[in-house]
């Protein structure tokens, strides 16, 4: 599986990139290339870079596109953005970096959520989320948030966090959500921060 580094950030893709995407493949990993580097820049800019210019981090829930250059981001209109906080901090100023090259974001993200557990399923999340908004591109930050009850084992044991177990059911979840995805007709990306384990984390 190919992967990029953007600062601290890895980018990898949720499956083998088909033959439709052939043409607008490269611009769609720059597409990813601009989420992972507007993660970092939202930490940077609190402390060096603040100013009435950023983005904030309250935006509406779908910002739409502002007018497409010309051969600028071919086939990507519209952009899914899921995840943890991590994400949702991330997302306004995402969104604001994707709707000056024409594309749509919407921005899903649940702070405290978790792949595994927590107040959101993100396979029918985002399942709803393919079927309502038609994404083209759906990039997910999820940084290993565990909250109880914790899942179990087949044989009825609970599965403690950063245990093999743990990454195994990770993998898998994140396997599954990146065929649903794929299903959909859509590219899945995966941004991995440096302490997170890539081959755990990948689709």
């Amino acid at each position: 599986m190919a992967r990029l580094k953007s600062g601290n950030y890895t980018i990898m893709p949720g499956g083998r990139v088909g033959r439709r995407t052939l043409v607008s493949g490269a611009v769609t990993i720059a597409v990813v290339v601009v989420v992972a580097a507007s993660a970092i820049i939202l930490w940077d800019r609190n402390f060096r870079h603040a100013s009435p210019e950023n983005p904030g981090m309250t935006c509406p829930a779908l910002i739409p596109g502002k007018g497409r250059p010309p051969l600028t981001a071919l086939g990507v209109h519209r952009v899914a953005l899921i995840g943890d906080s991590i994400m949702d901090q991330a997302s306004c100023s995402v969104a604001d970096s994707l709707a000056n090259i024409g594309i749509q974001t919407g921005r899903y993200a649940v702070p405290g959520s978790g792949l595994l557990t927590g107040s959101v399923n993100w396979l029918s999340q985002t399942q709803q989320i393919l079927r309502l908004e038609r994404p083209d591109v759906v990039v997910a930050i999820f940084v290993g948030n565990y909250p109880g009850p914790a899942i179990q084992t087949a044989a009825g044991q609970p599965v403690a966090v950063d245990s093999p177990a743990f990454f195994d059911a990770w993998q898998q979840r994140a396997g599954q959500l990146s065929a649903e995805v794929k299903a959909a007709g859509a590219q899945m990306f995966w941004v991995s921060h440096e302490h997170v384990r890539p081959h755990d984390r990948g689709g």
